[in-house]
This record gives C-alpha cells, sequence and structure tokens, in this order.
C-alpha cells in the first residue's frame, strides 16, 4: 500500500498490517525520514551520556589519531589503541588501565579520548572522575540523601570509570577511605576503569595504601609515559 510519509510527507511504499481486523500500514515514516530519526535519537543519547559522564570541555575534544605521539609515549599510546579497538569491537578487556607519568605527559588525554570512543561506538554510561574533586564533593555532599547527585557520592552503574589523577588528593584517612570503597567495589564488580597519576608506581602504593593498590593492580594494567616535553604547552604551541 501507498501511504504519505508523516515526516516530509511524500508518499511511499509500505506493507500492510492487521490488528483486531483493521488494517494499518507498516510504516509511517519514509526510509529517509526513518533514517533521518534514528540519526537524531542517536545522537540524543550520545548527548545525554557525554552530559552525564562529567567529562571536562577541555578533553571533550580529545581523540587518539589527535595524541601526539614523542618519544617516551608510544607503548602506551599503542595499549590505548588496542583496549578502544577490543571494546569497540563488543569485547570487554579483561583489564583497565593506569596510565602513569609526569605532569603533562598526555595521560589525561588519552584517558579521556578512551572514554570518549567508548561513548560514541557503544553508547554506554561512562564517568570521568578527577580525584581532588570529586573528593571536595563528597565533602560538600555529606549529608545529602537523595537526587542524582548521589552518582557522584559513589558511582555504580557506569560500564567505564576514569579515576584521573590519582595520588594528588589529601592523605587524610577519610580520602584513603572513599577511595578504597570506589576501588574496591570496581575490582569486585570487574568493572572497567582507567586511571591517571603522577606519582611513580611505588610512591602511589605509599599514598594509596597496599590494600587500595593491590585492588587497583587487579583492575588496570599500568603503562608509563616519559615524554621529552610537556604536552600540554605541545598543545598550546600547535
Amino acid at each position: 500500500m501507498n501511504v504519505d510519509c508523516i515526516g516530509c510527507g511524500n508518499s511511499f511504499a509500505t506493507e500492510e498490517v492487521e490488528v483486531f481486523r483493521f488494517r494499518f500500514p507498516a510504516d509511517r515514516y519514509c526510509p529517509f525520514c526513518r533514517n533521518a530519526r534514528e540519526v537524531q535519537e542517536t545522537q540524543h543519547t550520545v548527548d545525554r551520556l557525554f552530559q552525564r559522564a562529567g567529562l571536562p570541555l577541555e578533553y571533550r575534544d580529545c581523540r587518539l589519531d589527535s595524541f601526539e605521539r614523542r618519544p617516551g609515549t608510544g607503548d602506551a599510546l599503542a595499549l590505548a589503541r588496542r583496549w578502544s579497538t577490543e571494546f569497540r569491537q563488543g569485547s570487554d578487556p579483561r583489564r583497565g588501565i593506569l596510565f602513569h607519568g609526569a605532569t603533562g605527559s598526555g595521560k589525561t588525554h588519552l584517558a579521556a579520548a578512551i572514554l570518549r570512543e567508548a561513548i560514541y561506538m557503544r553508547e554506554v554510561p561512562c564517568l570521568f572522575l578527577n580525584v581532588p574533586s570529586w573528593l571536595q564533593r563528597l565533602r560538600d555532599l555529606r549529608s545529602y540523601s537523595g537526587g542524582e547527585e548521589l552518582e557522584w557520592t559513589f558511582p555504580r552503574g557506569f560500564k567505564i570509570v576514569v579515576i584521573d589523577d590519582l595520588g594528588t588528593e589529601r592523605g587524610d584517612g577519610w580520602s584513603h577511605d572513599r577511595l578504597y570503597s570506589l576501588i574496591n567495589d570496581r575490582e569486585t564488580r570487574a568493572r572497567l576503569t582507567i586511571a591517571t597519576t603522577n606519582l611513580e608506581l611505588g610512591e602511589l602504593e605509599s599514598r594509596l595504601g597496599k590494600a587500595t593498590y593491590s585492588r587497583l593492580s587487579k583492575l588496570c594494567q599500568s603503562v608509563r609515559l616519559d615524554p621529552r616535553s610537556d604536552y600540554r604547552q605541545t598543545q598550546s604551541a600547535a
């Protein structure tokens, strides 16, 4: 049967279906409008996931193919690409990644690029947590008892969580307990986790404590970035 598309008004052919002896067109949108609606719905989903992810504006355009490879960063970039490719193809990697290296080495760019690709390619819920900001938010919300802010209080239900700037938090017991709870929950539930730190691994273990670091080591494969120049300065000059 021929019907008029309710999107553009053009006539198109479609099958006829019968429901309780009444006959209806199988489609009300022509193929062009139907495809346009699917693209629009996908974009709405991606926009919503990005808004929920909390990725800082400065990192929303980070991509693996825009990362400037320099001496000392090749292993980290190669691992990020392998990990992202495996995830994009529908297989969850067994472990996440811990990027470690000096300030400005490009760790957060790689972590943000992985998160960005995961949202675009598989439309999965992800979360970006900057550790000092997250802990400060928890302090501000100690008495809070409901609403979407609780996602930040204890992030569950996210396919991938990026834990950025591990080791820059206050070294008090309360902070240690919050980080242990977060990392232990991710490890217990076998949830994919990407982490970054400016510290050497031995320093990070001392800062986090053996129990937390042990769980982080099970969660993530570590890879070092050791570039000869500051990545942020290089990007600013480009």
